[in-house]
């Protein structure tokens, strides 16, 4: 998760401090929803971004990408789209 946070942080020019990071699963089963939950400190100011999926990685990638543009919308820089950030 790491590397794609720190990808977040260059694309936004934001550096953020990962301060919670919690995954539960939503259902039952192999192809089981799990939501993932973040929270995020940047410049003195606390979010938290979710993200849900079957796919971990991604819903974790989206979580963040939550938070972050929780923050960019409170500075009023615009929000960072998910289909910015490409994957492997």
């Amino acid at each position: 998760m790491d590397a794609i946070y720190n990808a977040v942080d260059r694309i936004t020019g934001m550096t953020c401090k990962l301060l919670d990071y919690q995954v539960m699963s939503k259902t039952r089963g192999k192809d089981a929803q799990g939501e993932v939950t973040v929270r995020v400190l940047h410049e003195n100011r606390e979010v938290l971004g979710k993200g849900t999926g079957v796919n971990t990685v991604e819903a974790s990638a989206e979580a963040y990408v939550n938070a972050v543009n929780k923050l960019l919308v409170k500075t009023k820089a615009g929000p960072v789209s998910g289909e910015e950030i490409q994957g492997p």
